[in-house]
């Protein structure tokens, strides 16, 4: 999963590679996995790390949807769930 970002905001989230246009360039679906993390970031996309931390057995609980985020520092995305709630037996 990637993140497409314009000026350091994730504008898209990307769960499968596909061909973008971006900048007025075409790109094939294939440079996901042709080219490297750094490659990628050239043009603004860069790999997305799921925190599970706050995810539960979804039996028991009702886990909320995933927050993305970009950090400018680390150079990284993130997605995070919330707190999840206990579900009423």
């Amino acid at each position: 999963m990637w993140a497409r970002l314009e000026s350091n905001t994730i504008k898209e989230i990307l769960t499968r590679p596909k061909a973008l246009t971006i900048g007025g360039v075409q790109y094939p679906s294939n440079v996901f996995s042709v080219w490297s993390n750094s490659e990628l970031a050239t043009i603004g996309i860069v790999p997305i790390t799921i925190d599970n931390t706050n995810f539960k057995d979804k039996e028991y609980y009702i886990n909320t949807n995933i927050t993305y985020a970009y950090s400018t520092e680390t150079g990284k995305a993130t997605g995070t769930y919330g707190t999840a709630t206990a579900k009423l037996m």
